[in-house]
């Protein structure tokens, strides 16, 4: 496809360039400049609402630079703007799962809600509204220190109205587009409440209002003693005091004020946690350990468990330094610890040598599946290969598969790819790389996404509703359901041996499922006991990880 970027010439977009596709447009990346071509020319950003947006002044909020056109005299069909590579989505920020595994503290979510009123001030400071502040429409760079802002071109500017709006961050107040700067404080107020607590304010469970959108209306939120939060939530001894007193005025009193300019970082004190009782469970604590658990792996040798503190083997601790993605050389299944750099260089450590290992790998994207460990370099999949030479350890890659150079996330035993709009999944589990066309995808954002055995979830996103994906994989094809998600829902599952999935619900009880294909056979059972904690398994068994305990649980 040939185009015409005013001012700079003609640039020909190919296959290859391919980023993503909404709704109403595609985007396109070459180098570091982002190209968004609508796909109904009739709703192209004018040159005017450039100019205004022009105004802002934030160089972390990506604004469009030129009009893009059909030809040197044709119309306009979309504009350029700055791409910002190895980025998450805030809304990744808000599951407990990738906090624990990328050690979010509560003082960096703070610092981060910091970043976000900045944004929101600098966007102010130019006499324009963002109006539909909500969080997928913020990036976060791969340090966890910068928010950036992007979408800009829905933005309200002076001459020319907004046109979007999620109803999850609308402030009840407005009436029509009487929008204001207090409008996007309270949308704020929503997105930061999310990063700090994993949980939308007015998400909870009420005796009486079960909508949502009902308890948003009446101030319902989860600070009131008589709302029960999701197990997933974090304990609001997360939000400094100066948040808690304004999220109070503008929830549940109906005040609309700016957030205070000064937020102190949070005292949050752990407290250690004891899973209660299940009528559906038995439940056996297996070890206490001085830390929590961030990560575990089974091997022969027994489970591998990384805290911040060390790396210990069925609770007893055999090296000082962890916290990073965990792979096992093929021979002795041995620990490596694996991890990205700010600047993408890949950190491999040898805890039990106290070894750094030389790569001079720089990849865009880490996961880990079954002790293996998938990086993504440009258009190539690479694994990583750990060879144990005498006492020590030497890395090296192999390519597992070509992938799209942008349009591809890479999850956990799994990767996702939007090929022109044709969403397809490779799945990589028990060290096979099985490749599915689902097409029931092809119009969702992936937030996150996991596989392992025959199965794989993802969290998808459609026009600001969430869904989680639960797609079960054969030698002949696939089934897939959708169950209803939020932005806040984590994808916590196993699969054992036995063929029988695990997985968490939003509501903190575990479904039971085959893993087979075609299967309708389903169980629920009470899992609210187990809290906040997370599934993992060893030798067959589920295991419950709850902060520095480790419990196995079985159905009765």
């Amino acid at each position: 496809m040939k185009i015409f970027v005013q001012g700079q010439g003609t640039v020909s977009l190919g296959e290859g360039d391919f980023l993503a596709q909404g709704g109403e447009a595609s985007l396109y990346v070459r180098g570091d400049v982002a190209y968004k071509i609508y796909t109904d020319p009739a709703r192209a950003l004018a040159a005017s609402k450039i100019a205004e947006l022009s105004a802002i002044d934030d160089p972390r909020v990506i604004k469009p630079d030129a009009l893009v056109l059909e030809s040197a005299r044709g119309r306009s069909i979309g504009f350029t703007m700055r791409y910002l590579r190895d980025s998450y989505m805030l809304c990744q920020l808000f599951a407990r799962a990738f906090r624990d595994r990328h050690s979010i503290t509560p003082a960096m979510s703070v610092a981060l809600v910091r970043e976000l009123a900045a944004r929101v001030r600098s966007i102010h400071r130019a006499g324009v509204l963002i109006v539909d502040l909500n969080e997928m429409n913020f990036l976060v760079d791969r340090s966890f220190s910068h928010v950036h802002a992007i979408d800009v071109d829905s933005y309200m500017t002076p001459h020319h109205p907004a046109t979007a709006l999620s109803p999850n961050v609308r402030d009840p107040l407005v009436r029509g587009a009487d929008f204001s700067e207090l409008s996007d404080w309270y949308a704020f107020a929503i997105v930061s409440f999310q990063l700090l607590i994993g949980v939308h304010p007015f998400k909870g469970t009420h005796p009486s209002v079960p909508r949502l959108s009902e308890r948003m209306r009446q101030g319902i939120s989860v600070l009131r003693s008589e709302v029960r939060m999701p197990p997933v939530a974090y304990p609001l001894s997360h939000i400094p005091p100066e948040l808690v007193r304004w999220y109070r005025s503008l929830f549940e009193e109906g005040k609309r004020s700016e957030p205070p300019r000064s937020i102190s970082p949070p005292h949050v004190q752990v407290v250690p946690v004891v899973l209660g009782a299940a009528a559906d469970l038995t439940i056996d604590l297996l070890w206490e350990l001085p830390q929590p658990v961030m990560r575990a792996l089974g091997t022969r040798a027994g489970l591998w468990m990384s805290c911040a503190d060390g790396l210990y083997l069925d609770g007893r601790r055999m090296a000082q330094s962890a916290g990073a993605a965990m792979a096992l050389t093929a021979r002795s299944e041995r620990p490596v610890l694996a991890s990205l750099a700010p600047s993408g260089a890949v950190e491999l450590y040898d805890p039990l040598g106290r070894l750094r290992l030389e790569t001079g790998l720089v990849a865009e994207a880490l996961s880990e599946c079954d002790g293996r460990i998938h990086l993504k370099c440009g258009d190539k999949l690479l694994e990583l290969v750990l060879h144990e030479v005498g006492a020590s350890v030497v890395a090296t890659t192999r390519l597992a598969a070509p992938v799209h150079a942008h349009a591809t996330h890479l999850g956990d035993g799994v990767v996702v790819q939007r090929l022109l709009g044709a969403t397809y999944l490779s799945v990589l589990s028990r060290g096979l790389h099985r490749q599915l066309r689902v097409p029931e995808l092809d119009k969702s954002r992936v937030v996150h996404a996991r596989a392992e055995g025959d199965v794989a979830m993802l969290l998808v996103e459609e026009r600001a509703q969430y869904r989680r994906a639960v797609v079960r994989i054969s030698s002949d094809g696939y089934d897939l359901r959708f169950e209803t998600a939020t932005a806040t829902s984590n994808i916590d599952f196993v699969v054992l041996e036995s063929g029988v999935c695990v997985s968490r619900r939003d509501d903190g009880d575990l479904e039971l499922f085959p893993t087979r294909v075609g299967s309708a056979s389903m169980r629920i059972c009470d899992g609210k006991a187990l809290g906040d904690g997370r599934l993992g398994q060893h030798q067959g068994k589920v295991l419950c990880f709850r902060g520095a305990r480790v419990y196995r649980i079985a159905t009765t």
